[in-house]
């Protein structure tokens, strides 16, 4: 089958993300944490996150063509504020690939890191190490790009769409 653009998200405050492109990869994370104010500057709005979030993402699902994005689709939370929070990230990939008539596919955290590492409870630790090896090449920034590229290399693997041999990595994709 012919490659599509796919763009892999690992949702969180700090977000890892991996897109493929024909057969390059390039991948990373962004934080869109809000700043929550001190004495001298006032905190941003609670809603800036999610703001930042969509238009990050819409500008990479204009730009890039993207086909398909894939998730890490959870359903456990440590905290009321992480559900919260994952929840709006959801909602706008799901009104973003509305948008742009984009195929989404979530993937739950214990497949990926079954397929990553051969160990469904992987910690953060092991998922970067892992990456690490399988792409020596690579600054790995944190276990949130760890996470998206494994995901995304689950993902085509899944679907057989895309040889995981020719995927090459790229600084060109930012």
């Amino acid at each position: 089958m012919e490659n599509k653009n796919i763009l892999s998200l690992d949702l969180g405050t700090t977000m890892g993300w991996a897109i493929l492109i024909k057969d390059k990869m390039d991948s990373g994370s962004v934080s869109f944490a809000r700043y929550k104010g001190c004495k001298s500057k006032p905190a941003d709005h609670k809603g800036l996150p999610y703001l930042s979030l969509a238009a990050w993402l819409g500008l990479r699902c204009h730009i890039y063509r993207v086909k398909t994005i894939v998730y890490e689709d959870v359903f456990r939370w440590s905290s009321s504020d992480a559900a919260k929070a994952y929840g709006g990230y959801r909602g706008i990939v799901m009104s973003t690939a509305a948008r742009y008539d984009i195929e989404v596919i979530g993937h739950s955290p214990s497949a990926i890191k079954k397929f990553w590492t051969g160990k469904g409870n992987a910690d953060k630790n092991v998922m970067v190490k892992t990456t690490k090896q399988k792409y020596p090449n690579l600054a790995v920034k944190d276990d949130n790009q760890s996470d998206a590229i494994a995901l995304l290399q689950l993902h085509i693997n899944k679907n057989d769409r895309i040889s995981t041999g020719t995927i090459v990595l790229s600084n060109c994709i930012s």
